[in-house]
Parts: structure tokens; C-alpha cells; sequence
């Protein structure tokens, strides 16, 4: 049996490139795996999610968990980018079967006084 751990994670998107980057909360452990012109480690990437019990980020439920199940279902490069911007211009929300905590929902930054974007924060808590 396979153990699952609660993961943060962050998803990278450029044109020609697609990174996604996991920190395990138990392990401590780093990975990463990428998706382009050079490099598509979509089978790496498929079997550690299968590792993961939650996926933990800042505004993953309307970006990083859709992003990431498209990339599941074998998008490359471009149609990654393609929804990425999707995604950022028509503020569409997409429906996500992930286990997710969304750290941006969890404290409120997302309406009202308490509104910011993850730069804002880093710049703030630095």
C-alpha cells in the first residue's frame, strides 16, 4: 500500500514550458516535473500523484488543481498554456476532483479588505 502524503504545491506556465513543483509536508522531499519542448515527464508526474493525499496551495482551486488535472489527462505544452491564459483572462472556474486546500480561500484573501495576491503576501511577510 502505497502511503499518501499532504503536498504544497505551485504550477509555472509559459509557452513553451509547464513546470509543477510539490513539497512534501511529511518527507520534507522536493520534486519537481516538467512539461515542454525537451523534457514531458507526464508519467512521472502521474504516478506521484498518486502519492499525494492533499493538495495544498494558494489559489489552487480556480488555477493550480485545474492546470494540473488537465495536464493528467495528457495536455501538452501548449494546450497547458492555451487554458493557463484561459484561465487568467475569462476567470473561468473549473471543477476539481483533487483533494485540494486552498490556502487563499482557508483565509479569506479573496474578497474585501483582506483581498491580495500570493506576491503581496511574500512582499508583506518578508
Amino acid at each position: 500500500m502505497v502511503t499518501k502524503d499532504p503536498n504544497i504545491f505551485d504550477i509555472e506556465c509559459f509557452k513553451t514550458y509547464f513546470l509543477i513543483v510539490f513539497y512534501n509536508v511529511r518527507t520534507k522531499e522536493t520534486k519537481t516535473f516538467e512539461i515542454g519542448e525537451y523534457k514531458n515527464e507526464i508519467k512521472e508526474l502521474r504516478e506521484y500523484c498518486n502519492t499525494v493525499s492533499w493538495f495544498i496551495g494558494y489559489n489552487n482551486k480556480s488555477y493550480d488543481c485545474p492546470m494540473l488535472e488537465h495536464a493528467l489527462r495528457g495536455y501538452n505544452y501548449t494546450q497547458l498554456f492555451e487554458l493557463s491564459t484561459s484561465i487568467i483572462k475569462d476567470k473561468r472556474i473549473y471543477k476539481t476532483n483533487l483533494n485540494y486546500i486552498d490556502l487563499q480561500l482557508v483565509n479569506h484573501y479573496t474578497k474585501g479588505p483582506k483581498a491580495t495576491s500570493l506576491k503581496k503576501l511574500a512582499f508583506t511577510f518578508r
